[in-house]
């Protein structure tokens, strides 16, 4: 059985999501077909359903120190169900190189391993950079967390060598976006 939801669902859903940024992702999903990277519980999903034309989510669950079998369940409750939401299980990467198009989608928000020796932020943006067309949107800007630094500079670098504007943080958010630059 799937469910409409309201602009307040999201609140219900677990998750590192104020609610000032679910907002925010509201706004810039609206009327979109928006690629979710890193599903987590679905809160950033569920913002998003709620505007969006289409939400297609995606996260592995391998039960790292991020994600595991119990933030598999509350997907299954509480996204599964939403009527324009489509849930993947898998490596994004390896989904991207076997299955993405970039005609299907208007937006792509990206929530997924920020941390470490090489943030994936790196290798998305790399991904994305041809494509102009895409308003991608990122969380977690955080400059003032070392434990943020290389992703933040990632997302910085991709502003430079883009060209693209990047939007954000707005406050009590730690979302930057970059606005599409032309129509698709």
């Amino acid at each position: 059985m799937s469910k409409v939801i309201s602009l307040d669902y999201f609140l219900e859903v677990p998750g590192h999501l104020y609610e000032t940024e679910g907002r925010l992702l509201q706004q810039l999903a609206e009327g979109k077909r928006v690629l979710d990277i890193g599903t987590h519980h679905g809160r950033a999903a569920a913002a998003m359903a709620a505007t969006a034309k289409h939400v297609r989510t995606i996260d592995w669950y391998q039960g790292d120190s991020m994600i595991g079998a119990p933030d598999m369940d509350v997907v299954k409750e509480l996204i599964f169900p939403l009527e324009n939401v489509e849930c993947l299980w898998g490596d994004w990467i390896e989904w991207w190189e076997q299955m993405f198009d970039h005609a299907d989608y208007d937006m792509i928000f990206y929530d997924a391993a920020h941390r470490g020796p090489e943030p994936y932020e790196k290798d998305f943006l790399a991904l994305v950079e041809d494509f102009p067309d895409i308003l991608i949107a990122l969380h977690d800007h955080k400059p003032n967390l070392p434990e943020y630094r290389l992703a933040v500079e990632a997302m910085n670098d991709f502003a430079k060598r883009t060209g693209r504007t990047m939007f954000g943080p707005v406050a009590g958010s730690s979302i930057v976006w970059f606005e599409a630059t032309s129509d698709s």
